[in-house]
């Protein structure tokens, strides 16, 4: 719950927030796995933080070059699976924008 966040050092709260903020907590509810609604809150992060990178002109431009290469991704520490987002390119940033309300990351899966 939120006061329960307000009780955290308050940049760990801030962080916290923005973070909770980003889910969609109706669809984590009908999870009933721990883990898996572990995985899903962590992947919904990746996604959100995706799209903010490609909302920032300077990054965007950067991608745009071929300068830098943006894709989100999700480590399993049980596994070393690494799932990998699509990477954002001025062609398919408006899929990633869209992949936002996927339920999770897809892509190549590379053993660690």
């Amino acid at each position: 719950s939120m006061e329960s966040l307000e009780e955290e050092p308050h940049e760990l709260e801030l962080v916290l927030k923005d973070i909770k903020a980003g889910l969609d907590e109706r669809s984590l509810r009908q999870v009933s796995d721990g883990r898996a609604r572990d995985r899903e809150a962590v992947t919904a992060n990746v996604r959100r933080q995706v799209q903010r990178l490609t909302q920032d002109s300077g990054i965007m431009s950067k991608v745009d070059d071929q300068s830098l290469i943006v894709v989100g991704a999700f480590y399993e520490l049980s596994s070393g699976i690494v799932d990998f987002s699509p990477e954002v390119s001025a062609t398919l940033e408006q899929e990633v924008l869209e992949s936002e309300s996927s339920s999770s990351l897809e892509g190549m899966k590379v053993h660690v």
